[in-house]
């Protein structure tokens, strides 16, 4: 077989082709692990978000979020000048979604909320918590490492 510039050319568009093909297998066997399965709902809904931060910053008092490592718990300390808190509180696993898991806000008589971490795992969790105090709606969140 003579080896010429059309049989260069030929060559290169195959190897061309099933290098794409195989790029293009290899592409739909990697598993996409989004942040949200409703993504765009959620970017539609981000000014109420932005309205949710910014009544928290004018909080006289923060919302407070400490972690006790000895006694494995989290205490969510929200403001007292708020008469009335309900919402939920989003425990949000980065390296794994099927970690998430919701809990819903019930306070005791000091304006606070105790969540155990013994059944969480190690590593990183960020907290999202959505809530309501006397009609207003409010959003914080922090990161923690169990």
């Amino acid at each position: 077989m003579k080896f010429n510039w059309g049989t260069g050319i030929t060559l290169f568009y195959m190897v061309f082709m099933f290098t794409m093909i195989y790029m293009v297998y290899q592409s739909t066997q990697v598993e996409r692990n989004l942040v949200f399965e409703n993504y765009y709902e959620k970017d539609l809904q981000y000014q109420s978000h932005l309205d949710k931060v910014k009544n928290t910053s004018t909080l006289k008092n923060d919302l407070g979020i400490f972690q006790n490592k000895e006694e494995k718990y989290l205490r969510f300390a929200f403001p007292k000048e708020l008469a009335e808190v309900k919402g939920d509180i989003l425990f949000y696993r980065p390296s794994d979604s099927s970690k998430d898991f919701n809990t819903e806000i019930k306070i005791d008589a000091t304006h606070e909320i105790r969540i155990p971490t013994s059944a969480l795992q190690t590593g990183i969790w960020k907290i999202k918590v959505n809530w309501e105090g006397d009609k207003t709606l409010y959003y914080k969140e922090a990161t923690i490492q169990i």
